[in-house]
């Protein structure tokens, strides 16, 4: 926990900073502040990735330094019609990196609450309650995907959204009656003014304190907060603006034992003395989408310089008289001041259009005293076409260099071209398929380990000691799986004699895709797998238990009419699935129980194939789909 002389020590190397910044504001100009020596570094990374991420980013860096023999006009054209060709990049990369949020790749099992958090638990918290963002698999899902891509050094902070008080005596406490709603934030790496990995975070907000500038109290002071192991704290500019006095209180009193930020993440780079900087693997085609963009703006251009055909026809020599009746004379016009202004009528060019107002050339015809245009040989009127030799060679360098930047990615489209033998096709596919998997696994291994981070910050923020972390099972596999996979999955597990808690994980998987969206029919599904002790076995194995007398005829019953019965129940009570899990189970197990049976009717067939069960298994889920 660092204390308030060690705070003011960090403010006092990032004051010099924030002086420069004012100053290059009075003065109009633009600054870069260094808050610390790695501060440019991660910054000129993030900027190189947004000028290809976000709409509306013109990149000023890459067009500073103009084309050969580009002049002034040309170079405002080319910022005016600026086109970001290369957000597509974005967009599919994006697209390919978040295949390991698909439901069946993933889960976390949430450990059940205290009977003092029966009506405010943790999981509907985090699954219904997270403001702003409805939830936190939200979050993850569509703000830290997105971020972590372009600022890999940004960070994503714990805090408190609304802590609630009351009054003791004249003190103000924190309620003890009601829980803390924490939520994530993100941070921009541009807002982080101080970071030391473990030990602190200082973030400089957008919001600003009232201050005294020039004699006026105006809204325009610095504001930070500072995270360390303990706290949060609130720092804010007082007094004159030009003293630079800050004052600062502790805002939150979370006593997590470590920092409540975490920061996206990416490929490390060691910085001597700072640590790690990290940086996204998008940066790695930014110089090849960079130039992309340069060979496109120059393409665009030469599309509207020179691209269209000429007209070049027959003109008459211009006649054109002032009101002074001074003539045009080689394009120009000398009036009786002896003054030479350019012929306003033909511009200097010394002819005049013969196109008349509808577009029609008109040709002089023959008189008796000129042979007007009957002896003209040559073509009145034509377009000529300027050679697109250049042009095209710039269209496949840019096809070439977004096919190259794609390959890094491991972005695959469908209109990929493959080329060679049938096998060696297939084969090739499957390498890349491979080799997309491994560049996503440790992205999909740091957005998980991000989401744990969080939701386990927000759980002890919230319920203090009495939290029970969830149990987060990472993705492994980055496939697309429908449910035809997984039955045909569980059939290849039940052929082969695979142990019945693998059997067990399939049918879970099988579910999580069907149903795991039904807040009901989890809890049914999670009710019928911790009393169902014969889930994972086959018709066969039931049957042979059954005639060894290892399984109670309950237990068959159990095994068959689960569904039904747990209907059954909350048709008779509609709050049953409220109540405590240990009541849920005895009363579904005194369902089957009063069951009477005739093992004529009750007792399953030994006979029943493989392919029954997986077909019976089917059906039960379907009309446990049906039923909700």
């Amino acid at each position: 926990m660092l204390d308030e002389k060690k705070i003011r020590d960090l403010l006092s190397k990032i004051i010099p900073e924030l002086k420069k910044i004012d100053n290059a504001e009075r003065q109009k100009r633009k600054i870069n502040p260094v808050f610390y020596p790695s501060y440019p570094i991660i910054n000129d990374f993030m900027e190189r990735i947004s000028i290809h991420a976000e709409i509306g980013k013109f990149p000023d860096k890459l067009f500073a330094e103009r084309s050969p023999n580009q002049e002034e006009k040309e170079f405002n054209h080319v910022k005016k019609n600026y086109k970001q060709i290369t957000l597509p990049i974005f967009s599919d990369y994006i697209s390919t990196i978040t295949r390991l949020f698909h439901d069946a790749n993933w889960n976390i099992d949430y450990v059940e609450e205290e009977p003092q958090y029966k009506e405010n638990t943790f999981q509907k918290y985090v699954t219904e309650q997270i403001k702003n963002y409805g939830s936190l698999e939200n979050f993850v899902k569509f703000i830290i995907s997105q971020k972590k891509a372009i600022d890999a050094n940004g960070i994503i902070a714990v805090k408190p959204h609304t802590i609630f008080t009351k009054k003791n005596g004249e003190e103000l406490i924190i309620a003890s009656d009601k829980l803390t709603e924490p939520i994530p934030v993100y941070y921009s790496s541009k807002k982080i003014v101080a970071f030391k990995q473990d030990e602190y975070a200082m973030i400089m907000l957008d919001d600003k304190s009232m201050i005294n500038y020039g004699g006026v109290q105006k809204k325009m002071g610095y504001k930070f907060e500072f995270y360390d192991d303990q706290n949060i704290w609130l720092i804010e500019q007082t007094g004159k603006f030009i003293d630079y006095e800050f004052s600062m209180l502790i805002y939150y009193n979370h006593e997590c034992n470590f920092v409540p930020v975490i920061k996206l993440m990416g490929i490390p780079q060691v910085i001597e003395e700072e640590g790690i900087i990290w940086q996204s693997p998008f940066l790695y085609v930014t110089d090849i989408l960079d130039i992309i963009a340069l060979n496109h703006s120059n393409l665009q251009m030469s599309i509207d310089t020179c691209v269209y055909p000429y007209r070049v026809m027959i003109g008459d020599v211009c006649e054109w008289k002032d009101t002074d009746g001074n003539i045009c004379c080689d394009g120009m016009i000398t009036n009786k001041d002896n003054k030479t202004f350019e012929c306003p009528s033909c511009h200097g060019t010394r002819l005049r259009s013969r196109i008349s107002p509808l577009g029609t050339m008109l040709l002089k015809p023959k008189t008796r005293l000129d042979d007007g245009d009957s002896t003209f040989t040559q073509k009145p009127l034509e377009y000529i076409s300027p050679q697109t030799t250049t042009l095209e060679f710039l269209e496949n360098k840019i096809a070439k260099d977004e096919e190259k930047a794609r390959k890094i990615l491991h972005l695959q489209t469908s209109n990929s071209i493959i080329k060679g033998s049938e096998n060696l096709t297939a084969t090739g596919m499957t390498l890349d398929l491979k080799a997309m998997y491994a560049f996503i696994k440790t992205i999909s291994d740091q957005t998980f380990f991000i989401w744990e981070f969080i939701s386990n910050t927000i759980g002890f923020m919230r319920y203090g000691k009495n939290f029970k972390n969830p149990k987060f099972t990472y993705p492994i596999t980055f496939d697309f799986v429908t449910e035809s996979d997984i039955i045909a999955q569980l059939k290849t597990a039940i052929d082969g004699g695979l142990p019945p808690f693998i059997i067990h994980s399939i049918i879970y998987k099988y579910l999580q895709i069907l149903y795991f969206n039904d807040v009901k029919t989890v809890l049914i599904f999670k009710l019928i797998v911790k009393t169902d002790r014969l889930l994972t076995l086959s018709n066969e194995q039931i049957a042979l238990k059954v005639a060894r007398g290892t399984v109670h005829d309950w237990e068959e019953i159990l095994h068959t009419s689960a569904i039904n019965f747990v209907n059954e129940l909350i048709d008779e009570n509609p709050d049953f699935l409220k109540q405590d899990f240990i009541i849920q189970k005895k009363q579904l197990i005194a369902k089957a129980k009063a069951i009477p049976c005739d093992t004529g009717e009750c007792h399953i067939s030994a006979e029943t194939t493989a392919k029954e069960d997986i077909d019976n298994m089917v059906v039960n889920l379907s009309s446990l789909d049906n039923q909700q």
